[in-house]
This record gives structure tokens, sequence and C-alpha cells, in this order.
């Protein structure tokens, strides 16, 4: 096996990149290994990636030079213990929500006397040529990181954070905010005093902290790294395949500082609105809010940073701005939908 710069990365508390792998193609692997990552997470939580299809998404990874870890369903002992074997530098744990999970997690990756994984001759022991190199290899250099993905584990954190072998932890922003009660509300004050307390606690412990910047946002990757992240984990293969696509052709999308925004319409500027060039879905939106306008509804397009409605492309805002002008209707809004 090969040093594992990650695991030195980590102990050193360096930032790293890396990104979610959920499409089970090769070729995907094979792109993304090339775009400049220090890790890929093969996601076998949210995808239909079979247990053949991540060994060879392993295969590529490695072999281009990066690091392959691997996102399991679970917690269990038997998923990690496979996952390892085909030849995984590490995994990342979703749900560990007390210190009898993250013990859990560990023992499945470790061999004795670290752990408790069983033995076996596969990919990862060089399918037996190797073991004695692979049995000193994955005490010392494997990865153990640790989903902090809900409020039982923020309150339990200390605990988890404290369990030897854990190596880091990784922020599950839409689960966490769920548990709450309020999914994908992150700038609700209940998620963001989670967050704090997360960041807070953590600086006792000697693991790195991470987050999952799920929308493909240079902005955020940044922000997160100001906030003390070291372990970001950047986007995902099908957003960052669908963002592209909507972009290409021809839907730019709005500065940050212009997404949040409430602007009233009157029914003339609906009119020449509804006249414009638009593609089908902002045709079928401008119709809709004409005709609720006729039947006395107060008729608004909204767009904000994590949700878009109707003002959701440049074109779109330049429309807007030169239809409207400087017209006094037009007001910005902090504002939480």
């Amino acid at each position: 096996m090969k040093s594992n710069s990650l695991k030195a990365k980590i102990k050193n508390k360096e930032v790293t990149i890396g990104s979610w792998i959920t499409l089970g193609h090769t070729s995907i692997a094979e792109i993304m290994a090339k775009a400049g990552f220090d890790w890929l997470v093969i996601d076998m939580e949210h995808s239909a990636i079979t247990l053949h299809e991540a060994q060879e998404l392993i295969k590529v990874i490695e072999l281009s030079g990066i690091v392959p870890l691997v996102r399991v369903g679970n917690n269990d002992s038997t998923l990690i213990k496979r996952v390892m074997d085909a030849g995984a530098h590490g995994v990342i744990i979703p749900m560990v929500n007390c210190k009898e999970d993250a013990v859990k997690a560990v023992n499945a990756v470790k061999y004795p006397p670290a752990g408790q994984r069983g033995v076996g001759l596969a990919r990862a022991q060089g399918y037996g040529l190797e073991f004695e190199k692979y049995r000193d290899w994955v005490n010392k250099e494997s990865i153990v990181i640790v989903q902090v993905e809900h409020i039982e584990a923020v309150n339990n954190l200390e605990n988890i954070l404290g369990t030897q072998g854990v190596d880091g932890f990784i922020v599950g922003p839409y689960d966490l905010s769920a548990s709450l009660g309020m999914p994908g509300e992150f700038d609700n004050p209940k998620v963001e005093k989670s967050l704090v307390k997360i960041m807070e606690i953590s600086k006792d412990y000697n693991v790195i902290s991470g987050f999952h910047v799920v929308q493909p946002n240079t902005e955020e990757v940044m922000e997160k790294i100001k906030e003390g992240y070291r372990f970001i984990g950047f986007s995902l293969d099908t957003l960052f395949l669908g963002k592209t696509c909507l972009s290409k052709m021809g839907a730019k999308e709005v500065p940050m500082n212009k997404q949040v925004c409430i602007i009233p319409f009157r029914r003339e500027f609906l009119i020449k609105f509804n006249e414009l060039s638009q593609i089908p879905l902002e045709k079928a939106e401008s119709i809709d809010m004409l005709r609720a306008l006729e039947h006395g509804y107060d008729v608004k397009m909204v767009s904000t940073n994590y949700k878009t409605y109707s003002v959701d492309t440049i074109d779109d805002l330049h429309r807007v701005e030169n239809l409207m002008g400087n017209d006094s209707l037009i007001k910005e809004h902090k504002m939480s939908i």
C-alpha cells in the first residue's frame, strides 16, 4: 500500500478538498480524479452503486493518484470490512450519534489490537501476496471520518470525537437541519447555533473538522475554510454535471449579492415580460403570475441564496432591471423561505 498523504494532511490539519461520486461509471471517477481533488468519496448511502462498482471506482481513483474513500450506507461492520478489502483508504460513516457508534466504526476498519476487523485476502491485501504490508498499513494509515448529521450527535460530540481511531468528522448540513425539524433552513438560528457548537467543541480534540458544501459554490467553500473547516466535501458528480448543463444552455446563476430580493409586479410589467423570448419554464411562470394577478393575488418574484423562484438567471435579472428601471416597487430584503 502507498503511504496515505491524506492521513498526514489530516494530522497536520491542512485544508483538503474532495468530492462525492454517486454515479457508478468508472469514467466519472477518472474525470473527477483529474480535476485536482485531494480525495474522492464513493457514495454507497445515497446511490445505486454496488460493491463491485465501488471496487472498480476505487481502482480508478487510486491509480490516478487520488485517495479513494467510501461513504458506506450505514455503520455496518460487514459492509465496512468489504469496502476496505476492496481497497478503500478509509470510510465515512453516516449517522454516528454516540461514542458506541464511533467505536463500532473504528473496530470495523482496524485489525486487532486496534480494532476487531476480520482478516481477508482480497484486493487491498494484494490478493494474499501483500497481507503483512497491508496489516501494518491499515492500522496506521486508514482513515475513519464520522458524519455529524443529527442533533443527537451534536449533544454527544465530546464522546464521539474523543474515540481513539476517529480521524475527524464531516457535517451533513441537510440531515442536521432535518433533525431539528427544518430541513435545508441553514440560516435558522437553531441550525446556526448547532454549527457554532460543533466548531467550538471540536477545537478541544485532535481531529479534522469537515463540512459538505453540497452546491458547487466556490464562495461557500471559501467561507467554510474561513470558519475553520479543513476537510471540505465539495459538491458531487451529478450537481457538477447538472449545473454545467444548465449554465451552458444559457442559465448563468445570479451573483450571490443579488440573490436575495423581493420584486412585486404590476400587470403592465407582466404583460411585457410575457412577450419576451423565454424558455418554456419561464413562459409558464409568467403566464401563471399574470393569471394570479388578474385574480387579485399579490404577485412577486423571489430569489434567495438557497432557493430561486422566477428570477434565476443573469438574463432574467437584466430583463427585470431594464423593464422596471429604478421603479420604487423594487426593494431588496434579507429573508428566509
